[in-house]
Protein backbone atom coordinates (compact mmCIF):
# COMPACT_ATOMS: atom_id res chain seq x y z
CA UNK A 1 0.00 0.00 0.00
CA UNK A 2 2.72 2.18 0.81
CA UNK A 3 5.96 1.04 -1.30
CA UNK A 4 7.80 3.61 -3.41
CA UNK A 5 9.22 2.98 -6.29
CA UNK A 6 12.60 0.23 -6.49
CA UNK A 7 15.44 2.85 -7.27
CA UNK A 8 17.25 -0.15 -8.81
CA UNK A 9 15.14 0.18 -11.54
CA UNK A 10 15.25 3.82 -11.94
CA UNK A 11 16.81 4.92 -14.97
CA UNK A 12 19.89 7.45 -13.46
CA UNK A 13 21.40 8.43 -16.54
CA UNK A 14 20.47 11.43 -15.69
CA UNK A 15 21.41 11.54 -11.61
CA UNK A 16 24.08 13.53 -10.13
CA UNK A 17 25.83 13.70 -6.78
CA UNK A 18 25.87 16.47 -4.67
CA UNK A 19 27.89 16.94 -1.35
CA UNK A 20 26.80 19.59 0.90
CA UNK A 21 28.43 21.99 2.86
CA UNK A 22 27.40 19.83 6.23
CA UNK A 23 28.25 16.34 5.14
CA UNK A 24 24.74 15.76 3.95
CA UNK A 25 24.70 13.90 0.54
CA UNK A 26 21.85 13.79 -2.57
CA UNK A 27 22.13 11.20 -5.60
CA UNK A 28 19.19 11.97 -7.67
CA UNK A 29 17.32 14.11 -10.11
CA UNK A 30 17.84 18.13 -10.23
CA UNK A 31 16.34 20.92 -12.09
CA UNK A 32 17.18 24.24 -13.21
CA UNK A 33 15.15 26.95 -11.65
CA UNK A 34 15.26 30.54 -11.93
CA UNK A 35 15.45 33.53 -9.46
CA UNK A 36 10.97 33.07 -9.72
CA UNK A 37 11.54 29.38 -8.87
CA UNK A 38 10.24 28.69 -12.74
CA UNK A 39 12.10 25.35 -14.64
CA UNK A 40 14.34 26.57 -17.23
CA UNK A 41 16.08 25.00 -20.16
CA UNK A 42 19.47 25.66 -22.00
CA UNK A 43 16.47 27.20 -24.31
CA UNK A 44 14.88 29.33 -21.92
CA UNK A 45 18.63 30.73 -20.97
CA UNK A 46 19.64 31.79 -24.41
CA UNK A 47 15.78 33.38 -24.91
CA UNK A 48 16.46 35.39 -21.52
CA UNK A 49 20.08 36.28 -23.03
CA UNK A 50 18.30 37.65 -26.05
CA UNK A 51 15.80 39.40 -24.48
CA UNK A 52 18.82 40.93 -21.56
CA UNK A 53 21.20 42.00 -24.70
CA UNK A 54 23.17 44.37 -22.02
CA UNK A 55 26.11 41.76 -20.52
CA UNK A 56 25.91 43.27 -17.34
CA UNK A 57 22.10 42.13 -16.78
CA UNK A 58 23.06 38.79 -18.37
CA UNK A 59 25.74 38.05 -16.15
CA UNK A 60 23.53 38.54 -13.23
CA UNK A 61 21.14 36.57 -14.23
CA UNK A 62 19.94 33.69 -11.24
CA UNK A 63 20.02 30.47 -11.71
CA UNK A 64 20.44 27.59 -9.12
CA UNK A 65 20.11 23.40 -9.61
CA UNK A 66 17.87 22.06 -7.07
CA UNK A 67 16.27 18.50 -6.19
CA UNK A 68 13.41 17.48 -8.42
CA UNK A 69 12.21 14.34 -9.44
CA UNK A 70 13.76 11.17 -7.74
CA UNK A 71 16.51 10.92 -5.33
CA UNK A 72 17.84 9.91 -1.98
CA UNK A 73 19.53 12.30 0.74
CA UNK A 74 21.52 10.34 3.22
CA UNK A 75 22.25 12.99 6.46
CA UNK A 76 24.45 12.74 9.29
CA UNK A 77 27.51 10.28 7.72
CA UNK A 78 29.71 9.38 10.04
CA UNK A 79 32.46 6.52 9.04
CA UNK A 80 30.32 5.71 5.67
CA UNK A 81 27.34 5.25 7.61
CA UNK A 82 24.25 7.70 7.90
CA UNK A 83 21.81 7.98 10.68
CA UNK A 84 18.71 9.23 8.48
CA UNK A 85 17.92 8.88 5.31
CA UNK A 86 15.22 9.47 2.73
CA UNK A 87 14.41 7.98 -0.88
CA UNK A 88 11.92 9.41 -2.84
CA UNK A 89 9.97 12.04 -5.18
CA UNK A 90 11.35 16.00 -4.60
CA UNK A 91 9.61 19.16 -5.93
CA UNK A 92 11.75 22.86 -5.76
CA UNK A 93 14.25 21.29 -3.39
CA UNK A 94 11.67 19.64 -1.02
CA UNK A 95 10.51 16.55 -0.13
CA UNK A 96 7.26 15.92 -2.04
CA UNK A 97 5.42 13.51 -3.62
CA UNK A 98 6.35 9.45 -2.38
CA UNK A 99 8.96 8.71 -0.26
CA UNK A 100 10.29 6.53 3.10
CA UNK A 101 12.24 8.15 5.46
CA UNK A 102 14.34 6.54 7.88
CA UNK A 103 15.33 8.58 11.41
CA UNK A 104 18.28 8.93 13.54
CA UNK A 105 16.65 6.69 16.70
CA UNK A 106 15.37 3.78 14.51
CA UNK A 107 11.76 5.26 13.47
CA UNK A 108 10.85 4.97 9.86
CA UNK A 109 8.04 6.30 7.74
CA UNK A 110 7.05 5.51 4.26
CA UNK A 111 4.02 7.43 2.74
CA UNK A 112 2.91 11.02 1.12
CA UNK A 113 5.29 14.09 1.58
CA UNK A 114 4.39 17.75 0.93
CA UNK A 115 6.41 20.63 1.29
CA UNK A 116 8.64 18.45 3.62
CA UNK A 117 6.22 17.10 5.65
CA UNK A 118 4.27 14.12 6.07
CA UNK A 119 0.82 15.04 4.39
CA UNK A 120 -1.33 12.51 2.91
CA UNK A 121 -1.68 8.79 3.60
CA UNK A 122 0.91 7.16 5.27
CA UNK A 123 2.51 4.77 7.73
CA UNK A 124 4.64 5.66 10.50
CA UNK A 125 6.83 3.01 12.77
CA UNK A 126 8.69 4.06 16.47
CA UNK A 127 11.80 2.13 17.61
CA UNK A 128 9.68 1.46 20.13
CA UNK A 129 6.99 -0.26 18.76
CA UNK A 130 4.21 1.41 18.54
CA UNK A 131 3.06 2.11 14.80
CA UNK A 132 0.29 4.78 12.85
CA UNK A 133 -1.02 4.07 9.12
CA UNK A 134 -3.41 6.57 7.82
CA UNK A 135 -4.22 10.43 7.07
CA UNK A 136 -1.96 13.30 7.58
CA UNK A 137 -1.71 16.75 7.46
CA UNK A 138 1.10 19.21 8.35
CA UNK A 139 2.79 16.77 9.78
CA UNK A 140 0.70 15.39 12.41
CA UNK A 141 -1.64 12.26 12.34
CA UNK A 142 -4.70 13.78 11.23
CA UNK A 143 -7.24 12.05 9.97
CA UNK A 144 -8.76 8.82 9.33
CA UNK A 145 -6.21 6.34 10.73
CA UNK A 146 -5.43 3.64 12.86
CA UNK A 147 -2.50 3.43 15.89
CA UNK A 148 -1.43 0.48 16.90
CA UNK A 149 0.47 0.76 20.43
CA UNK A 150 3.12 -1.61 21.91
CA UNK A 151 1.17 -3.48 24.28
CA UNK A 152 -1.44 -4.77 21.44
CA UNK A 153 -4.18 -2.23 21.89
CA UNK A 154 -5.42 0.10 19.09
CA UNK A 155 -7.21 3.13 18.54
CA UNK A 156 -9.18 3.99 15.05
CA UNK A 157 -10.36 6.52 14.19
CA UNK A 158 -10.67 10.25 13.76
CA UNK A 159 -7.65 11.70 14.10
CA UNK A 160 -6.99 15.42 14.77
CA UNK A 161 -3.35 17.81 15.36
CA UNK A 162 -2.08 14.11 16.77
CA UNK A 163 -4.62 13.17 18.99
CA UNK A 164 -7.74 10.32 18.44
CA UNK A 165 -11.37 11.79 18.98
CA UNK A 166 -13.53 10.11 20.25
CA UNK A 167 -16.82 11.31 19.20
CA UNK A 168 -19.21 9.46 21.53
CA UNK A 169 -17.83 11.36 24.95
CA UNK A 170 -16.48 13.78 22.88
CA UNK A 171 -12.76 13.58 24.34
CA UNK A 172 -9.11 13.65 22.87
CA UNK A 173 -7.25 10.47 23.28
CA UNK A 174 -3.18 10.65 23.73
CA UNK A 175 -2.57 7.57 21.63
CA UNK A 176 0.35 6.59 23.11
CA UNK A 177 -1.09 6.20 26.74
CA UNK A 178 -1.19 2.25 27.50
CA UNK A 179 -3.72 0.35 28.17
CA UNK A 180 -3.30 0.81 32.20
CA UNK A 181 -3.14 5.05 31.32
CA UNK A 182 -6.06 4.71 29.73
CA UNK A 183 -8.27 3.01 31.86
CA UNK A 184 -7.24 5.54 34.21
CA UNK A 185 -7.93 8.43 31.75
CA UNK A 186 -11.51 7.17 31.11
CA UNK A 187 -12.08 7.24 34.73
CA UNK A 188 -11.03 10.69 35.60
CA UNK A 189 -13.57 11.85 32.51
CA UNK A 190 -16.29 9.54 33.99
CA UNK A 191 -15.46 11.15 37.25
CA UNK A 192 -15.41 14.54 35.87
CA UNK A 193 -18.86 14.66 33.76
CA UNK A 194 -20.48 13.09 36.89
CA UNK A 195 -18.97 16.07 39.01
CA UNK A 196 -20.14 18.54 36.64
CA UNK A 197 -23.65 16.87 36.23
CA UNK A 198 -24.09 17.25 40.25
CA UNK A 199 -22.87 20.73 39.87
CA UNK A 200 -25.19 21.71 37.40
CA UNK A 201 -26.83 24.81 37.98
CA UNK A 202 -30.58 26.12 36.89
CA UNK A 203 -30.40 30.22 35.97
CA UNK A 204 -33.94 31.95 37.41
CA UNK A 205 -34.79 35.19 38.86
CA UNK A 206 -35.16 33.32 41.88
CA UNK A 207 -31.21 32.62 42.22
CA UNK A 208 -30.15 35.75 40.60
CA UNK A 209 -28.07 37.91 43.07
CA UNK A 210 -27.29 41.62 42.57
CA UNK A 211 -25.00 43.66 44.35
CA UNK A 212 -23.62 46.95 44.84
CA UNK A 213 -20.12 47.29 46.62
CA UNK A 214 -17.39 45.18 47.31
CA UNK A 215 -18.76 43.34 50.57
CA UNK A 216 -21.87 42.12 49.00
CA UNK A 217 -19.71 40.80 46.45
CA UNK A 218 -16.79 39.34 48.63
CA UNK A 219 -19.67 37.89 50.74
CA UNK A 220 -21.29 35.85 47.37
CA UNK A 221 -17.53 34.69 46.51
CA UNK A 222 -17.60 32.99 49.57
CA UNK A 223 -20.64 31.29 49.14
CA UNK A 224 -19.95 30.03 45.45
CA UNK A 225 -16.75 28.81 46.97
CA UNK A 226 -18.03 27.16 50.09
CA UNK A 227 -21.14 25.50 47.73
CA UNK A 228 -18.32 24.69 44.84
CA UNK A 229 -20.20 27.10 42.78
CA UNK A 230 -18.90 28.87 39.76
CA UNK A 231 -19.99 32.30 40.07
CA UNK A 232 -21.42 34.09 36.35
CA UNK A 233 -20.91 37.72 36.63
CA UNK A 234 -22.78 40.48 34.64
CA UNK A 235 -21.95 44.10 34.75
CA UNK A 236 -24.29 46.71 34.59
CA UNK A 237 -24.05 50.91 34.52
CA UNK A 238 -27.80 50.75 35.70
CA UNK A 239 -28.32 50.84 39.30
CA UNK A 240 -31.82 49.43 39.63
CA UNK A 241 -33.04 46.76 37.11
CA UNK A 242 -35.70 44.37 36.62
CA UNK A 243 -34.30 40.46 37.57
CA UNK A 244 -36.56 38.98 35.16
CA UNK A 245 -35.80 41.36 32.51
CA UNK A 246 -31.66 40.35 33.18
CA UNK A 247 -32.94 36.53 33.39
CA UNK A 248 -34.23 36.75 29.69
Amino acid sequence: MYSTEDFTELDKSKFKCFKFPNGNIYYGETAIVNEKNEIVTDKDKDKDKEQQPNEEEQQNAVYKEVRHGNGVQLYDIEDVKCKCKYEGSWAFDKKHGRGVAHFPDGSSYEGDFKNDKFEGNGKFIWKSGHVYIGSWKDGKMDGIGEFKHRDGHILQGQYINNYMHDKELNIFINPFLSVEDLEVFYKDNKLNNEMLRKQSYQFTPNNIKIFYDVEQYNSLINDCIKNNYTPLLLRTIEKQINKNELFN
